[in-house]
Order: structure tokens, then C-alpha cells, then sequence
């Protein structure tokens, strides 16, 4: 997910050179939700060992705002409630 990619990055020394293509597909995604500025290569038909490369800058406020809003509390304990699974009573 991509914002666990941003999480990931979120302490990195930017710019941030990314080569591998999953990792320039969360840049893109970044990018365009504006979380992250970045310069990302064209889009177009890349054939099989095409480079692409992406450059990180940096997270914008936008993004550590995201970041910091995505960190959810612990979850409480699963208590299970004891129930007749008898559907006819």
C-alpha cells in the first residue's frame, strides 16, 4: 500500500533516488494525492528492462499530517461472547 510506502520513507535523506518499479508506482500515487513532491518519469510504453527512475524531494505537510493520522490506536482485546449457534431456538 502506499501509504505504508510513505511511512517507510518518512525518515529517509531525500532526495530519494527509486528504481524499482513497484516502488515508482507508489511514488506516482503520491505524488498525484499531492503527499509527496516528486519528479517521476513520463508515462509511456516501457518494455521489459526499460530504466525508470523516480526522485523523491520530499513529504509535504499534507503527507506527515496523513501519516500522523493514520497511526490508529492499539486494539482493544476480541472478547467472544459465548451464543447458541442453535438457529432454531
Amino acid at each position: 500500500m502506499s501509504l505504508e510506502y510513505l511511512a517507510r520513507i518518512e525518515n529517509e535523506r531525500f532526495p530519494l533516488a527509486v528504481r524499482q518499479t513497484a516502488e515508482v508506482d507508489h511514488v506516482l500515487l503520491l505524488k498525484a494525492a499531492q503527499l509527496i513532491t516528486a519528479s517521476v518519469p513520463a508515462v509511456g510504453p516501457f518494455g521489459p528492462g526499460s530504466a525508470r527512475e523516480a526522485v523523491v524531494f520530499g513529504i509535504t505537510e499534507l503527507g506527515l499530517r496523513t501519516l500522523r493520522q493514520s497511526t490508529l490506536p492499539p486494539e482493544a482485546p476480541l472478547h467472544r461472547q459465548e451464543r447458541s449457534l442453535d438457529f432454531d431456538a
